[in-house]
């Protein structure tokens, strides 16, 4: 190192090793803290930890958060739009729709009953373990799932339109009032999935050999039902 850099050796060699990813250096710890509505969009956050963190309405549009633990995390109304969380832990977090506020609802010129959903459009979450995971509602149009663990996960009305879940294992999963039009299904395990009023579409792929369950919904007919 050039004399005249030496004395900031100190503070450059840390800056210079979060940035390029070297070996050493400790990864971001958000565990347990309360971070609602913190902006993170872009920010590399790989392998962080944010256990039981407070994200309600944060927001990591476009991060890089591979490898980072969000087991047990508030993420109501977070938005994590085409960011990568491929590999992460998402075990027990809390995707429950935020209701706004009368105060927020004027802000925003919105009618009093708007909710914030959780948004993973475009995500990549691919061999993300999302077990026993609350995601309910959840925007996940054009996500990839692929190989990821979603076990016990309570998916209830979330929107899986062109979602990518092969190899996925949703053993046990909760799917009642999903949209999977699109979806790629091709090699995920759906043992014990509940489907009541799931929707699906021709553009919808199953596993090979799996009987699609009566409660589901072909959208196509759906819609010519409601005309």
């Amino acid at each position: 190192m050039p004399p005249r850099l030496q004395r900031f050796g100190p503070v450059l060699i840390p800056l210079l090793c979060l940035c390029l990813g070297v070996g050493g250096c400790k990864p971001a710890d958000y565990a347990g803290q309360d971070l609602t509505g913190q902006d993170f969009e872009g920010r590399r956050l790989t392998k962080a930890r944010f256990q039981n963190a407070v994200l309600d309405k944060a927001v990591f549009i476009a991060g890089n958060l591979a490898g980072a633990n969000l087991s047990g995390a508030s993420l109501r109304g977070t938005s994590f739009a085409r960011a990568n969380l491929s590999g992460a832990t998402l075990d027990n977090v809390d995707c429950t729709p935020w209701k706004l506020t009368p105060e927020e609802a004027r802000e925003l010129s919105v009618p009093e009953d708007t909710f914030y959903t959780t948004d993973f459009e475009l995500t990549d979450l691919s061999g993300a373990s999302l077990v026993s995971a609350n995601l309910g509602r959840a925007d996940c149009r054009g996500a990839s799932l692929r190989g990821a663990d979603l076990r016990e996960a309570d998916l209830t009305g979330a929107d899986l339109e062109d979602v990518q879940l092969q190899e996925a294992d949703l053993t046990g999963a909760n799917l009642t009032g999903v949209d999977l039009s699109g979806a790629n299904l091709f090699g995920a395990t759906l043992t014990d999935v509940v489907f009541a009023a799931a929707r699906y579409n021709a553009a919808t792929t199953w596993p090979q050999g799996f009987q699609i369950p009566g409660e589901a919904i072909l959208a196509e007919e759906d819609e010519e039902a409601e005309g």
